[in-house]
């Protein structure tokens, strides 16, 4: 469990997958993770797209107020790669398939 402000946040490798947190496939994770919050500038491939969107078009595109946007985490890779946005989507890059065998499970809790 690591702690961010007033987040908890969980981080399991399992073998079979739940509906109780983001799911990537453990595999594709570069390690270690950095968990950080937004830049100007930054870029990541959402999930179901091909090219890498800038993080802000990204986050109009959904309607996030900018208020909320400095507040997100986001989790980055070893080789600078956003994978990952707290509660909003998991990046093309570590999705899993019908060939994953290990889920790394990310759960964010409020406190």
């Amino acid at each position: 469990i690591y702690k961010v402000k007033d987040k908890d946040i969980h981080l399991e490798i399992m073998e079979q997958r739940k509906n109780d947190g983001e799911y990537l496939d453990y595999e594709k994770v570069k390690f270690p993770i950095r968990i950080r919050h937004f830049k100007n500038g930054d870029r990541f491939i959402p999930l179901g797209m091909k090219e890498k969107v800038k993080l802000k078009d990204f986050f109009i595109n959904l309607k996030i107020p900018y208020r909320n946007r400095r507040n997100l985490l986001i989790f980055e890779d070893n080789e600078g790669d956003i994978i990952y946005i707290e509660n909003i989507r998991i990046s093309e890059k570590v999705k899993f398939d019908q060939n994953t065998k290990k889920f790394l499970k990310i759960k964010i809790i409020l406190n």
